[in-house]
C-alpha cells in the first residue's frame, strides 16, 4: 500500500506492509453436542490452507506435537467425567501459526448408580387379590426412569425419575410369582442395567389340617395333665392354640408337627383348638381334638369273700369272690400280695369257685386291685378266711 503524504514543499512516499490476514479456525467436540457418553469422542476441524495441526487436552499443549491436517479425528478425552476442553492450533504452508481455538463438552460415561426397584410388601409375599402394589425406586444421577412388567419394556417409554411409584399394576393372572422391572437414564443418555424384583401373591388358606391329642385315645390319666399333640397343615407357617374355642390370649407360634400340651387342672373332657396361617397370611378356620382327663383311681371299692364269713370248710378250697367298685372296668385279683402271674380282666362283681393257695389249713389271704377306663388303678385290697376242713 502506498499513501502519499504532502508537507509544505517536501514530497515524501511511504510503502506500508499490512499483515496478511489469517483464515478463520474451530475445533468441534463431538458434533456440539453438550454432552459426550464416552471418553473417546470425535473432533471436526477446520482452517484454510492448514497443513498442519497441534490437539491437547491442556491449554498449554503440554506434550503435543504437530502432526498433519485432518479434518476429522478421533480423540481421547481425560478418563474422567464433567466438563473437559479439547484445544487445536494450526500451521498454514508458510509456517504462520492460526489459533489456537477450543471447545468445551460435559463428559458423562457413567450411567446411573445404586440402582433398584422394591416391591413395597414385607416378606415379598401377599394374599390380596389384586396386584396393585407400590414401588420404591433409587437411582443416583437418574433423570428418567423406565418401568415394566416384563424385561423386554414392550410399550413402556421414559418418564421423569421418582423416588416411588404408587398402585402400579403387575400383570393380570391368580396365585404365583409376579415381577418389574426398572432402568434408568441420566441427563447425558447413559442407561443403567435392568433391575428386578418379585412378589408371590397366595391366596389359598392352607389344608389338609388335623389335630390329634395321644394317638386319638380316649383318656388320660396323667395326674400333670400333659398330653401329646399330632398336628398337620400343608403350606402352613403358623398356628394358634387354646384350650377354647374364642383363642382367649393366645398367641400366633411357629409351626409344629409335634408338641407337648398341658390341661389345666380337674378331671372331665378336655379340648385342644388350633386354626393355621401361611406366610402370607391366609388363616384357616378352626379345628379341634378332645379327650378325657381322669386323673381318680375307681372309689368305694369293697372286696369280701364268702360274703365275709370268717371260716371256710370247703374241701376243695373253693370260695366266692364278691366286688364292688365304682368306674372299675379291670379287676386283678391274686393270692399273692405281688400279684404274680395275675392278669388284669374285665370286672364282675362275682367270682365263683375261687380256689385258695397252700395245701394246709389256716388263715388264707386274697388280693385285689381294681382300674378304670382311664387307666388309673386303686390301691390293693384284701380280705381273709380260715380255711378249715378237719382233717
Amino acid at each position: 500500500m502506498y499513501r502519499i503524504l504532502f508537507a509544505g514543499l517536501l514530497l515524501f512516499t511511504i510503502k506500508l506492509t499490512a499483515s496478511a490476514q489469517l483464515p478463520k479456525a474451530s475445533v468441534l467436540v463431538d458434533k456440539g453436542n453438550k454432552y459426550a457418553q464416552s471418553y473417546t469422542v470425535g473432533l471436526q476441524l477446520e482452517c484454510e490452507g492448514a497443513t498442519k495441526m497441534m490437539v491437547s487436552n491442556y491449554k498449554d499443549f503440554t506434550g503435543a506435537h504437530w502432526s498433519h491436517f485432518e479434518g476429522f479425528v478421533n480423540w481421547e478425552l481425560f478418563q474422567k467425567d464433567g466438563e473437559q476442553t479439547v484445544y487445536a492450533k494450526f500451521l498454514d504452508k508458510d509456517n504462520n501459526e492460526i489459533g489456537p481455538v477450543s471447545d468445551d463438552i460435559l463428559v458423562d460415561a457413567t450411567p446411573p448408580q445404586n440402582i433398584s426397584v422394591e416391591i413395597d410388601i414385607p416378606g415379598k409375599i401377599s394374599n390380596e387379590k389384586l396386584h396393585i402394589v407400590d414401588l420404591k425406586i433409587q437411582a443416583e444421577g437418574a433423570k428418567y426412569m423406565m418401568i415394566s412388567n416384563n424385561g423386554a419394556f414392550y410399550g413402556h417409554k421414559w418418564q421423569f425419575y421418582n423416588k416411588e411409584m404408587l398402585d402400579w399394576e403387575l400383570e393380570k393372572g391368580g396365585d404365583g410369582e409376579y415381577a418389574v422391572y426398572a432402568r434408568f437414564r441420566d441427563v447425558a443418555g447413559n442407561i443403567s442395567e435392568t433391575v428386578k424384583d418379585k412378589v408371590t401373591f397366595d391366596t389359598k388358606k392352607p389344608f389338609n389340617c388335623s389335630i390329634e391329642i395321644n394317638n386319638n385315645e380316649k383318656f388320660t390319666f396323667r395326674q400333670d395333665g400333659k398330653v401329646n399333640l399330632a398336628i398337620f397343615a400343608n403350606e402352613a407357617d403358623s398356628m394358634m392354640l387354646a384350650n377354647n374355642q374364642e383363642f382367649t390370649d393366645a398367641q400366633w407360634t411357629e409351626y409344629a408337627t409335634k408338641l407337648d400340651y398341658t390341661f389345666e387342672e380337674g378331671d372331665g373332657t378336655k379340648q385342644v383348638f388350633v386354626k393355621f396361617k401361611d406366610i402370607a397370611g391366609n388363616e384357616t378356620g378352626v379345628f379341634t381334638d378332645e379327650i378325657i382327663l381322669d386323673t381318680t383311681p375307681p372309689q368305694e371299692c369293697e372286696f369280701s369273700i364268702d360274703a365275709g364269713a370268717g371260716v371256710t370248710k370247703d374241701i376243695n378250697k373253693k370260695v366266692v369272690l364278691s366286688f364292688n367298685a365304682e368306674g372299675a372296668t379291670h379287676m386283678l385279683v391274686s393270692n399273692y400280695p405281688d400279684f404274680r402271674a395275675a392278669r388284669w380282666q374285665l370286672f364282675k362283681p362275682r367270682i365263683v369257685g375261687w380256689q385258695l393257695s397252700g395245701e394246709e389249713d389256716g388263715i388264707k389271704t386274697v388280693y385285689a386291685r381294681f382300674k378304670d377306663e382311664a387307666g388309673n388303678v386303686s390301691t390293693i385290697y384284701r380280705d381273709t378266711i380260715e380255711l378249715k376242713r378237719g382233717f
